[in-house]
């Protein structure tokens, strides 16, 4: 078993996320990480989570985000495992007359899915947030928001009826992406034009300074938040 599957494992067991009678849909947009969440469960299916259902979905937009891992991969991986696909038209940018932050456009995509979701009776999504997404997060918040709090590895909404649950929260981006290139090809990172001005991209590159010369910047920013239960349910 690799590092990034045992540390995969470790996550659900850890934060409970998976039950044997869940209905999972998995957020699938092409993207390196995402491709990673799709991956592991697909491989690690059989083995761990037998009894669950599974849809990947990918939510098809009129935003080009350019980078995508081809639409045709991701359903043969899905395939392979006996995991179902479809996908979903939402008219993003259409509804934002043209402006798109990444903010907005993840906000939608995750309205889609929980809209899915409810439809088609599934108890759970899964997204491909990993540990620096988290962190970021937290970064976010406390410097533009004055809090202290981040994207929770599982959560519930809808008075419990929908969980969201983050497995690769202990995955560091670099291991996704190390992860993903093994696995495919994976084309070019994102340059959506969203991307550049948001705070996210920002943040990325303060931790990136940050940790150029403290290399445990993001690893230990993940500790406080698990010792001081901010990143728990």
């Amino acid at each position: 078993m690799t590092v990034v599957q045992q540390k995969f494992l470790d996550a659900v067991r850890d934060y409970r996320m998976v039950d044997p009678d869940d209905r999972i849909v998995l957020a699938v947009s092409g993207g390196k990480d995402s491709f990673t969440l799709l991956d592991l469960f697909c491989k690690l299916k059989q083995e761990h989570f037998p009894q669950v259902r599974f849809l990947a979905c990918t939510i098809s937009t009129d935003v080009t985000c350019s980078g995508s891992i081809p639409l045709r991969v991701l359903k043969e991986l899905a395939a392979s495992a006996g995991v179902e696909y479809e996908t979903i038209y939402y008219p993003i940018s259409e509804e934002a007359k043209g402006r798109v932050e990444c903010f907005y456009c993840a906000l939608r995509r995750r309205t889609a899915l929980m809209k899915l979701a409810f439809q088609k009776g599934f108890t759970t999504i899964a997204f491909g947030h990993h540990q620096d997404d988290i962190v970021e997060t937290l970064l976010m918040n406390v410097f533009h928001y004055g809090n202290v709090s981040t994207m929770a590895p599982k959560i519930r909404f809808f008075e419990g009826k929908i969980k969201i649950i983050r497995p690769l929260a202990y995955i560091t981006e670099d291991e996704t992406r190390a992860y993903a290139e093994e696995m495919t090809v994976v084309p070019p990172a994102c340059q959506c034009g969203g991307l550049a001005r948001s705070i996210r991209h920002d943040t990325k590159q303060f931790i990136a300074k940050l940790k150029r010369r403290y290399p445990d910047t993001a690893a230990n920013l993940y500790k406080v938040l698990t010792t001081s239960g901010r990143g728990t349910e």
